[in-house]
């Protein structure tokens, strides 16, 4: 049985192309300049708080490898004076 050769992409690989232009097109953040974040006083830091160690709760509280980075950032940009918060805190 000899195959016949078709100019089209088969169904599955045209739905994982649409799928990942997609997931693409869909991924853009949004993020706020370091001049509209000391206007405002407070830096939001958004994490899961289901990966340990990286960043999970104990406690009732957000704890782990990327809250400790988050953190040292803010420090490091002299937004020590700042409220965080962690979307998962809110």
């Amino acid at each position: 049985m000899t195959r016949r050769k078709t100019p089209f992409l088969p169904l599955s690989r045209r739905v994982a192309l649409v799928a990942v232009a997609g997931l693409l097109a869909g991924s853009a953040v949004q993020a706020r300049s370091i001049q509209d974040i000391r206007k405002s006083g407070t830096i939001v830091i958004a994490t899961e708080g289901k990966f340990a160690p990286f960043n999970f709760v104990d406690n009732g509280k957000l704890t782990g490898f990327e809250v400790d980075v988050a953190n040292a950032v803010a420090v490091e940009m002299i937004l020590a004076g700042l409220k965080r918060y962690f979307i998962g805190d809110l």
